[in-house]
């Protein structure tokens, strides 16, 4: 079932996760002062979605140790070292093994033309040399298995399905600092995505959204997802999303500055909140 809001049909799924009336003037993401970050109210410089002490210590990512860990690296157990995490994860071929790769600058995670091919969690281990006063400190991003992929038997689905539910369910509060759900910007949101969205609302996971492949949108393609994602954003109920959107290509770099000040500002703030006071 779909509803219609301001010309746009929209899954009923998502409507659900929304307010049951909705304002009269359609709800829209506004670009900020990066052209890759969108917001739910306009005028918002990219420094006001951090803490005043977040952007100066932005670590960088890409100049890192990163190292590829498997499960069978912990013995196939979850680690329990209390390294916090931040986890990649979205529909079968969105991008996530390349997005994670493009970030850290180094090929860690194996990527396929052919979706599904994350069947299971893969870690990339980060590790940041301190002094002999600081020590060293380490960070993960989690690479997540993918939904909707139909060339695959229901079970087997449904099996890759509880790994990621399992994982959430086990690091709820537990070293997960932030989700980075992603989406391919080319397509419109649907109820297998919908199903997900609550997922992270009932489990309480602190969230956001990514879109992927931005270099595949031409200069005028109107994008029916961020009409989407403005209305789904501006009138949910839920307050387990974070307000930002980042728009992001793995092929030409575009937006890969601004997710890693998301991430570091996630992996580094034990709430994972990363949000200045005027959106606290």
């Amino acid at each position: 079932r779909h509803f219609r809001h301001g010309g746009l049909r929209i899954s009923s799924g998502i409507h659900e996760m929304a307010t049951t009336v909705l304002p009269r003037q359609a709800w829209r993401l506004y670009p900020t002062s990066s052209p890759a970050v969108f917001f739910i109210e306009p005028k918002v410089k990219l420094q006001q979605l951090f803490g005043p002490q977040e952007l100066p210590q932005t670590f960088a990512l890409r100049k890192m140790e990163a190292r590829y860990m498997r499960p069978k690296d912990f013995n196939y157990q979850l680690p329990d070292d209390q390294v916090p995490e931040a986890a990649f994860f979205g529909r079968s071929n969105v991008g996530k093994s390349s997005l994670i790769n493009a970030v850290v600058g180094s090929d860690l995670m194996v990527t396929s033309q052919t979706p599904g091919r994350t069947r299971t969690l893969n870690f990339a281990q980060l590790t940041a040399q301190g002094g002999k006063q600081t020590g060293s400190r380490s960070w993960r991003l989690v690479d997540l298995p993918g939904y909707g992929y139909a060339r695959v038997a229901r079970k087997e689905s449904a099996r890759w399905q509880e790994v990621t539910r399992q994982y959430f369910r086990d690091r709820s509060g537990q070293g997960l600092t932030r989700a980075f759900f992603l989406l391919d910007v080319r397509r419109p949101l649907d109820e297998s995505d919908a199903r997900q969205l609550r997922m992270l609302d009932k489990l309480h996971i602190q969230y956001q959204i990514v879109l992927t492949k931005w270099d595949k949108m031409s200069a005028h393609q109107d994008s029916q997802l961020l009409r989407q994602l403005g209305v789904l954003l501006g009138t949910k109920r839920s307050n387990m999303h974070h307000p930002a959107v980042v728009a992001t290509s793995s092929t030409t770099g575009f937006g890969l500055e601004e997710l890693r000040m998301f991430i570091s500002a996630a992996l580094t703030d034990p709430l994972g909140q990363g949000l200045g006071s005027d959106f606290s």
